[in-house]
């Protein structure tokens, strides 16, 4: 692993993590190069304007008002730089809902980062959740069910 690299990765998703908590969708825009690919274990989705990263991040909301989130804890495991300068990683992701209650194992997501701009950004991330699960169905720019 990469230390850089590591602490470029830690850095976006504190960033990332905390706009998500506090509802600041325009600090967690800034950190997403457009267009950006989601995948869960059941399919892909490609966000591809601001009104569609705008939509998932109040559906991803909405899934973590409805599950009681006080926490998102995001930790890198593994980054590397890439020869082309983006970056290769993977976190783990653990949702903490009141209560200090675990509200599912964590699960590992591998994404890709690019510099661009002066702000490196998420370009694409392969969530290891079902597609069908409320949080699966936010990242496939689905209603909730």
């Amino acid at each position: 692993m990469t230390a850089d690299a590591k602490k470029i990765v830690d850095a976006v998703l504190e960033t990332t993590g905390q706009a998500l908590l506090q509802g600041d969708f325009e600090t967690y825009a800034r950190h997403f190069l457009l267009p950006a690919r989601f995948e869960t274990f059941d399919g892909h989705h490609s966000v591809t304007t601001p009104a569609e990263l705008a939509a998932m991040f109040a559906a991803i909301r909405d899934h973590y008002a409805q599950i009681g989130l006080k926490d998102l804890v995001r930790s890198c495991v593994s980054a590397q730089m890439q020869p082309d300068g983006s970056i290769k990683a993977t976190h783990e992701t653990r949702m903490i809902c009141h209560g200090n209650v675990l509200h599912r194992a964590a699960y590992p997501v591998m994404g890709t980062y690019i510099h661009k701009d002066g702000v490196w950004q998420i370009n694409a991330c392969q969530h290891a959740v079902s597609g069908t699960s409320p949080y699966g169905r936010a990242l496939m720019g689905q209603a909730a069910a």
